[in-house]
């Protein structure tokens, strides 16, 4: 049922200022604060700390001073834009969002390949049963090479283990010592 606006009934409508007090209050969930400890920490009252969290009415200035007390956190987050708390929590998302188009990435790069190899018109990989069927493909064929990987890290005797193993070695050195 929708009223004369035009917006469902019943539908639930989150006020920014809503979202800053529940950042805020994860804050400091994630740093175990007191809301006096945490007043404290931004050379505060307490009482004028507790005033504006109970009026949920966080301004962006305050978030300002959150910011500069506790520099990890975005303001993105604290304001309710984003979804990653800290810098260090946004960098991790990146490279794990990374991690998961790059079977994309690859299969993109090697059908480009294959393409100006047999002088064919490259075309844009948009067809999203074309694609599941790659991603598929490429996950069978990682499989594959983990498991062999696998099976010849037990036989010591294999050359290509010890070729992987030497590899190892030198990267550890090189990072020990860098």
């Amino acid at each position: 049922m929708e009223s004369k606006k035009g917006k469902k009934r019943g539908a639930k409508v989150v006020e920014p200022s809503m979202i800053r007090f529940e950042r805020i209050t994860e804050l400091l969930e994630r740093e175990n604060l007191t809301r006096k400890a945490f007043a404290e920490s931004l050379d505060r009252e307490p009482g004028n700390v507790s005033r504006i969290l109970k009026s949920k009415k966080i301004s962006e200035d305050f978030i300002d001073q959150v910011i500069a007390t506790y520099p990890d956190y975005r303001k993105e987050w604290l304001l309710g834009y984003d979804k990653c708390p800290t810098h260090t929590e946004l960098k991790q998302a990146k490279a794990i969002g990374a991690l998961s188009n790059a079977p994309l990435t690859m299969l993109e790069g090697s059908y480009r390949l294959v393409c100006a190899r047999e002088n064919l018109p490259v075309e844009t990989l948009s067809d999203t049963m074309q694609l599941a069927f790659l991603v598929a493909q490429l996950q069978d064929y990682s499989d594959f090479l983990m498991w062999d990987y696998v099976k010849r890290k037990k036989d010591r005797d294999s050359a290509v283990w010890n070729l992987l193993e030497s590899v190892e070695e030198s990267l550890k050195r090189r990072n020990n010592n860098g």
